[in-house]
């Protein structure tokens, strides 16, 4: 298994790889917290997936604010 900083550098790599080859919007998901947000939308992404922060957070209306402020 992937430590957590590996699994955010591969799905930024990976997000950054296919935005380069297509002109399709890119949805990226896989180990990103609300610290990512901007990192991946920078590797090209259009949109974040984030619901296993969610879910896991012992508060998630406060997971989700952290997360819209990250934007």
């Amino acid at each position: 298994a992937l430590e957590p900083k590996e699994k955010v550098a591969l799905t930024l790599h990976n997000t950054q790889a296919i935005d380069q080859v297509t002109h399709l919007p890119v949805i990226t998901a896989s180990g990103l917290v609300a610290d990512h947000l901007m990192d991946a939308f920078l590797a090209g992404a259009s949109g974040v997936g984030v619901g296993t922060v969610i879910r896991q957070a012992a508060d998630r209306t406060a997971a989700i604010r952290e997360l819209l402020n990250a934007m």
